[in-house]
């Protein structure tokens, strides 16, 4: 732009619409008043002038700056600003808007071209959606959600959870629609038959339906379905007491549960005993199992993976 444009667009600012808005001083917008960064850079200097969030003022009105502030032909921050407003200055605007993340007010220059004062970057305050989710299991495996603490701005008609199994991908998804408790939680209750009975690992994840009918994800959590475990006295033909010192003539893997899919956590060597407490059958292996040290149930399998000579517990 011509720099005598530019000196008549201020002149005009100084002079003309300083006329124009001393009878409308109810209008004016104070911007010492406004939230912005210590740190908000001006023209020339690196950085942006920051706002916490959106300035609160009227669609139309006067706007007075505090600042030099730039101004554009359009409300883009890639285009080079054409000239600015300084500190003292001020401008008739007509439209109040939101773009490029910066909010601008606009007003028709005296030749008749719009223009854009970017007032600076708009950092919005919007609380995200959130609900707690915690997992109540069961005995059988089966086993129920509980959602708490829900929270929406734009308010729930509606909580989802759709829930699978980690085996065979989502072969097994469903969507449950979670029941509203007196307490104002959610609840949704899983059967494993309605999930091929399928045990081990399971996803959990959380959506809200909004009133405008919009489905937000919030979350999502896992939980694990223990193996099936079912207590015997007879393992690898040998017959043995419900408990006793296990000798082990191989080396043998110690899980945390009796499933083949378990992490292995340590070993047993040739050589090495252990006291154990129940022998169960589970994941088509029998496997002992005792308490650790650190209170941690653990499960080893000995059938065709160890031999154990068998003693009392009372005579070990």
């Amino acid at each position: 732009m011509a720099s005598s444009e530019v000196a008549s667009e201020i002149d005009r600012s100084a002079t003309s619409e300083v006329a124009e808005a001393r009878p409308t001083d109810r209008e004016a917008v104070d911007t010492s008043l406004r939230t912005v960064s210590t740190n908000a850079s001006h023209p020339g200097a690196d950085g942006l002038v920051t706002a916490d969030v959106s300035l609160d003022i009227p669609s139309n009105g006067t706007f007075y700056f505090r600042r030099t502030t730039e101004i554009r032909t359009a409300p883009v921050m890639d285009i080079k600003p054409t000239f600015v407003f300084s500190s003292g200055d001020h401008v008739i605007y007509d439209k109040v808007l939101k773009r490029d993340n910066h909010q601008w007010i606009s007003y028709v220059s005296y030749n008749g071209t719009r223009r854009y004062v970017d007032l600076g970057v708009v950092v919005e305050s919007l609380a995200k959606p959130r609900g707690d989710m915690d997992i109540e299991s069961y005995d059988n495996g089966d086993f129920s959600v509980v959602i708490s603490n829900v929270s929406d701005q734009n308010g729930v008609v509606g909580v989802s959870v759709p829930i699978w199994s980690e085996r065979n991908g989502q072969d097994d998804i469903i969507w449950y629609n979670a029941t509203r408790l007196n307490n104002r939680n959610y609840k949704v209750n899983v059967g494993l038959s309605d999930h091929k009975n399928e045990r081990g690992f399971y996803n959990v994840h959380l959506y809200f339906v909004e009133t405008n009918g919009k489905l937000v994800g919030v979350g999502g959590t896992t939980h694990t379905v223990p193996a099936k475990v079912e207590e015997t006295h007879i393992t690898t033909g040998h017959s043995l007491p419900d408990s006793g010192t296990y000798t082990f003539k191989e080396r043998s893997i110690i899980k945390a549960e009796p499933s083949v899919v378990s992490p292995e956590l340590a070993y047993y060597d040739a050589g090495m005993s252990v006291n154990y407490d129940i022998v169960v059958t589970a994941d088509g292996h029998t496997w002992l199992s005792y308490v650790s040290r650190g209170g941690n149930r653990r499960y080893i399998a000995i059938d065709g993976k160890a031999t154990a000579v068998a003693h009392q517990q009372a005579q070990a």
